[in-house]
Order: structure tokens, then C-alpha cells, then sequence
């Protein structure tokens, strides 16, 4: 890739800046800025807490100058974070200090790195990417430069600067990663950060740059039997082709990802994005397979509500009014708990739907309501189409904004109907394909 210097982004000389005054003095300004933007008091202490716990974690990436100064520190958080309210990020802050705790009695960090990652994945799924990948560079101070374990939490890292957008911090990041990978000879760390480099140009809006690495990255996990690499360039690829207008070879790559990927919630996911392929496709019978047996699995609601909106258009688009409500009512029971992004899109669907039904100024409160999310959280394609929609209601022009069944070009259309019926038989052959 061009522009990608040999600096490593985080200060410092050393891989990644372990050891620099930046790990030794971190701020954490995320949760510094998430406690100063609101008035209310739980949701700052909150914040606080947050904070008081990564600083309680920094202490274990350079030699402990004074034990009972760390005791001291592990008790007082302890404290703090026991007098918050309870909910579920309290409980992973107290899965922090409690790996304090241990790594401090055994004077080792790794019970620490492995709560801070499960942090990190919470407030990721929550799409809290600034603060996931502040929790992640902590942890990244913690692991020595030297060990391979480092390389995958670059990986790791870019793609959260990637989903929050900070480009040139997740290219710098994955070209760190592709050179340790190669100067150890750990090839699948290479291979991870040429797909997040593919998948950060996708988010760049640099679709056909990304497709021929993601092709060659496929090829060479094959050719190592790098199976979950494989997949994951896959499914990442299946993505890029879809959005490109083609459906069918995009589906032909996700269902090898769903059947080729280890973790449930990985196959979850790429089961919910074939049912995207399949119904642009006009595949509705396996668009209704994929989604349906998704939401059979205890599911993080951002991905339960990609596929139950994905319900909402498909029942809307063949004019199932018992089959939409149903998906409504679901919809509606986990739509506040979603990131707002995901909130803002299942909105819009929702709002057409309900205009494929005659609802034109129910359709038209939730496409303002929409808009204005998306405003908030920068959601800038998504306030656009809201917009133009709401538009096109205000003007009496509903059939610009009802649902539609869709198609695949002419050339893909026997893709599209064979990947359908592959996933069928394998749904009914494997009924523990995506067990959890």
C-alpha cells in the first residue's frame, strides 16, 4: 500500500510505543470525553470507572516500583467500581480488577490482557471504537514486543481504527503487523492484515482497490491451510463483490464462509450477510433460510436486528402483513438497545415497510427520526436516503419508498438459486452448523 511509513503511529521507537512515555502516562481521553459529555451522573461515573480501571492496568506494563502502591491501587478501584450501579459494563470493569488481583499475586499480566480483551469486544459490539481500541492499545502494553501475541493485537487494533474511521492510524497499524508477521515467519498475521488493509480501503469507499487483495489473500491461505484466515477473506470478499453489484459470486464466497468459519457468532454473522446476497439476488426462499435460522441463536442485538430488518423488507416486499407485523413487534423489542447506527438503519426499514402498508405518516415520523440519528452519529449515506424517502412521502410518491423484490443480473441468477439450495441442504443436513 502506498503511504504507509515505517512509523509505528503510537510514539516511541519501539514496536508499537511499549516502554515510551505515551503507554507510561496514558490518559485514556475516550472515557475522559464520555464522563465530560453528559450531565448525567451514573453514565460519568460510569465513564470514571472506565478510566480508573485502565489506569489501574497501565500498572502492569512496566515493573512494579511498589508493591503496596498497587495494592493500594487494586483496592481503591475495587472500591469505586463496586459502588456503581449494576449493568453489564460494570461487570466486565470488575473482571478487570479481579485479573489485577491475580496477575498481582502471581506477578503476571496475562489475567489482565485476557479481561481487557473481553472489554474491548463488548464495547466494540456496542461500537464504541474509539474507547475499544484505547482498551486494546492498554492491552497491547502488556504483551512483549517479541511475542507473536503482540502481532495479532495490532491486527486486532487496526480493524477497530478502522470501524472508527481513524485510517491512517489502521494502515500504519496493519503495515506494523505485516512486517512482524513476515520477519517471524507467523504468515497468517501477514495474511490478517492484508485483509484488514482490503477492508479498510472498502470503508474508504475504495471498493475495487480491495477486491483483487482479498482475491490473492484467498488464494494464499488455501495454498498454507490457513482455514479461518481463508474464511475470513471470504467473507470479506463476498461483501466487496455484493456491494459491487454482484450478489450471486458474493454469495458463492459467504456460504463457504459460513460452513468453513470456527467461532458460532463468525458464522452467525456471515449467515446474516449471505441472507443480504440472496434477497438482492432474488433468492427470497434462501434470504428467509439465512435469517430465520439466524435468529434461532442468542445473538448480540446489533446482528439480531440485521436480520430480522432484513425480514421486515423481505415480508414488506411480498406484501406478508401478518409476517411483517410479527417482525415489527420483534424489531421494536430490541431496537433501543442497538448501537445508533444499526438503530438508524433498522429505523429506515421500518419505515418503509410501513408505507408498503399504508402507515405513509407512521413511515414518515420514523424517517425524521431517523434522520436526525444519523445526523448525530454520522451516518451520512443513511440521512440522505432517509431524507430523500421522507421526501418522496411529503410529495405522495409512496411507491419511490415501498420495498420491491429484487434481482440478480442476468449471469448470476443460477448462482444465486444454486447457493440458495446448498445452504438449504446444509441447514437441514447440519443442524448444529451455527450452534452456540
Amino acid at each position: 500500500m502506498t503511504g504507509v511509513g515505517d512509523g509505528n503511529g503510537f510514539g516511541g521507537d519501539g514496536p508499537a510505543g511499549i516502554d515510551t512515555p505515551l503507554f507510561s502516562l496514558n490518559l485514556h481521553e475516550p472515557f475522559l470525553a464520555r464522563a465530560s459529555g453528559t450531565d448525567d451522573p451514573h453514565v460519568n461515573n460510569l465513564a470514571l470507572g472506565g478510566f480508573l480501571v485502565l489506569r489501574l492496568a497501565d500498572l502492569f506494563g512496566r515493573p512494579v516500583a511498589d508493591r503496596r502502591a498497587t495494592r493500594y491501587q487494586i483496592d481503591a478501584t475495587r472500591d469505586y467500581v463496586n459502588d456503581l450501579l449494576p449493568e453489564p459494563e460494570v461487570d466486565r470493569l470488575r473482571e478487570i480488577v479481579e485479573a489485577a488481583e491475580v496477575a498481582f499475586q502471581a506477578e503476571t499480566e496475562d489475567a489482565v490482557g485476557a479481561a481487557l480483551g473481553g472489554y474491548a469486544e463488548w464495547l466494540a459490539a456496542d461500537e464504541r471504537y474509539d474507547e475499544a481500541a484505547d482498551v486494546v492499545e492498554t492491552a497491547a502494553a502488556l504483551v512483549p514486543a517479541n511475542d507473536v501475541r503482540h502481532q495479532w493485537v495490532q491486527v486486532y487494533l487496526g480493524r477497530l481504527y478502522t470501524r472508527a474511521r481513524r485510517f491512517a492510524e489502521a494502515e500504519r497499524t496493519f503495515a506494523l503487523a505485516g512486517r512482524e508477521g513476515r520477519l517471524t515467519g507467523e504468515y497468517a498475521v501477514e495474511l490478517e492484515s492484508r485483509i484488514g488493509c482490503a477492508m479498510m480501503l472498502r470503508a474508504r469507499g475504495r471498493r475495487r482497490l480491495a477486491e483483487p487483495v482479498l482475491t490473492e489473500v484467498v488464494a494464499a491461505a488455501r495454498r498454507q491451510r490457513l482455514t479461518e484466515t481463508e474464511m475470513r477473506a471470504r467473507h470479506g470478499l463476498a461483501v466487496v463483490l455484493a456491494e459491487g453489484g454482484h450478489p450471486g459470486a458474493g454469495a458463492a464466497h459467504a456460504v463457504a464462509a459460513v460452513e468453513g468459519y470456527e467461532r458460532p457468532v463468525d458464522r452467525l454473522q456471515a449467515l446474516a450477510d449471505l441472507g443480504a446476497m440472496l434477497w438482492r439476488g432474488g433468492s427470497v426462499s434462501g434470504a428467509a433460510v439465512s435469517w430465520e435460522t439466524v435468529l434461532e441463536h442468542e445473538l448480540p442485538a446489533a446482528l439480531r436486528l440485521q436480520a430480522t430488518a432484513g425480514l421486515v423488507e423481505l415480508t414488506a416486499a411480498l406484501g406478508n402483513r401478518l409476517g411483517f407485523e410479527r417482525w415489527l413487534r420483534e424489531v421494536r423489542t430490541t431496537l433501543e438497545v442497538a448501537p445508533a447506527s444499526v438503530q438508524v438503519h433498522t429505523a429506515v426499514a421500518l419505515a418503509r415497510g410501513l408505507a408498503s402498508f399504508g402507515k405513509v405518516e407512521e413511515a414518515k415520523a420514523m424517517l425524521g427520526g431517523a434522520a436526525a440519528l444519523a445526523q448525530e452519529c454520522g451516518v451520512r449515506r443513511t440521512q440522505r436516503r432517509a431524507r430523500r424517502w421522507l421526501g418522496a412521502l411529503e410529495r405522495g410518491r409512496v411507491q419511490d419508498v415501498v420495498f420491491r423484490l429484487s434481482s440478480a443480473p442476468r449471469g448470476e441468477r443460477a448462482e444465486v438459486e444454486r447457493v440458495g439450495k446448498r445452504l438449504r441442504r446444509t441447514v437441514t443436513r447440519r443442524a448444529a452448523l451455527v450452534s452456540v
